[in-house]
């Protein structure tokens, strides 16, 4: 299958064969001159993880794109990879204090999805939590939740946090 160029999944997956070309292809499209293609090129890169080698540092350089929403793209499927987190996770650490509050709380759910290999975003994450967006609140919530590390300053937030007056939080 690889000799036509098909990267076959397991024997037992249900996941359907990729093509060894998907990766490159939309990769490069990351570059192209219309946002929708480089927004369309980063969301579908989430899915491609067992080329995350050379996936990752692409949405890693994404993460810059003057469109936020090719931004909020890159940041949601880094998180959905989960891979490379020594670069991913200060990437993201970055973008949380994006302009855009739609690129900052998909980052912050990103980060989330690292786990305790996003361990260095539990400050900025507090600071979000007693910070003014509902929805970023909410989000650094779960994050921290999902990250489950340095229990003596998260717990106490975490618990502060559920005097929050809005229910999202």
């Amino acid at each position: 299958a690889e000799a036509i160029g098909f990267n076959c999944p397991a024997a037992d997956s249900d996941e359907p064969p990729v093509p060894n070309t998907a990766a490159p292809a939309l990769i490069a499209a990351l570059k192209d001159k219309h946002k929708e293609v480089r927004q369309a090129a980063a969301g579908t890169l989430g899915y491609l993880e067992k080329f995350s080698d050379s996936v990752v540092p692409a949405l890693i350089a994404a993460l810059k794109d003057v469109d936020s929403g090719v931004r909020e793209d890159a940041a949601q499927s880094l998180g959905q990879i989960r891979k490379l987190p020594e670069s991913t996770v200060p990437a993201l650490m970055t973008v949380m204090k994006d302009k855009d509050k739609d690129v900052c709380e998909a980052a912050i759910y990103a980060l989330g999805n690292f786990g305790k290999n996003a361990a260095a975003a539990i400050p900025e994450l507090i600071k979000i939590l007693k910070g003014k967006n509902r929805y970023s609140r909410s989000e650094a919530a779960q994050a921290l939740g999902k990250i489950g590390t340095n229990l003596a300053a998260t717990v106490p937030a975490l618990v502060t946090a559920l005097q929050d007056e809005q229910l999202w939080v």
